[in-house]
């Protein structure tokens, strides 16, 4: 009895340090998307912390696509994170109904590559 005893207080101790171990690593460890409470540049569609080429991709896949037009609300992709949808009306950057050049402009040096 006194063995069993011994086990299960071993037992107990080894299966909490290997818990809190887990725990600090995932505590430590860097977040690569930013979360719900952090600013991210509006421009960065994707979610990915950089305004880039995937970016510009998503606009100017809905290019010409108008507020209301039954496009503005379809589903475009995910950010990173697979958490959220992106939608159509993401793209529309500048906030004027429609996704235009305007908006790729936005994007900056990206929409050149």
């Amino acid at each position: 009895m006194k063995n069993v005893f011994i086990t299960l207080v071993l037992v107990l101790i080894l299966g909490a340090a290997v818990f809190f171990i887990f725990k600090k690593i995932a505590l430590t460890s860097p977040q690569s998307t930013p979360s719900n409470n952090e600013e991210r540049s509006a421009e960065d569609i994707n979610w990915d912390n950089k305004v880039d080429y995937l970016d510009v991709n998503l606009v100017k896949s809905v290019l010409g696509c108008k507020k209301t037009d039954p496009c503005w609300n379809k589903v475009i992709g995910k950010t990173v994170t697979g958490d959220n949808p992106i939608y159509s009306s993401d793209s529309d950057l500048n906030k004027d109904g429609v996704i235009d050049d305007k908006d790729v402009s936005l994007l900056g040096e990206q929409s050149l590559r």
